[in-house]
């Protein structure tokens, strides 16, 4: 967190990974300021052997107020699973439209408050 201060920018939300929140994970999130938002639809993109197929995933839990799961880095692999997450969201967009839902950020969804979101 230090070495992003450092840069100017303030995390606001902590999402622990795989969900895993614990007592001290959330003592620290809140001591440090930052909000817990866990997500309502994975898109497990690394699983999936296409776009289309995570897309198919996430649109089953789209509704006013989800939160979409997805990784936008090729750092752990497998490969690709970057490029399919980011073809996916190209690919949910009409449907988006569709349901008269738009994509907003976190902090536009959620405000100044922390909530916690169930996992799917």
């Amino acid at each position: 967190m230090a070495a992003l201060e450092g840069l100017g920018a303030r995390p606001r939300w902590y999402r622990p990974p795989y969900g895993q929140l614990t007592a001290r994970t959330l003592v620290e999130a809140r001591r440090h300021g930052m909000g817990v938002v866990l997500w309502s639809v994975w898109g497990k993109e690394w699983a999936e052997p296409s776009a289309e197929a995570v897309r198919d995933r996430l649109v089953g839990g789209l509704e006013p107020g989800a939160i979409l799961l997805l990784h936008d880095s090729d750092e752990v692999p497998p490969p690709g699973k970057a490029e399919r997450a980011g073809r996916a969201l190209e690919l949910l967009a009409p449907e988006l439209e569709r349901r008269g839902l738009r994509s907003v950020d976190l902090d536009t969804l959620l405000g100044d408050g922390a909530t916690l979101r169930p996992v799917s």
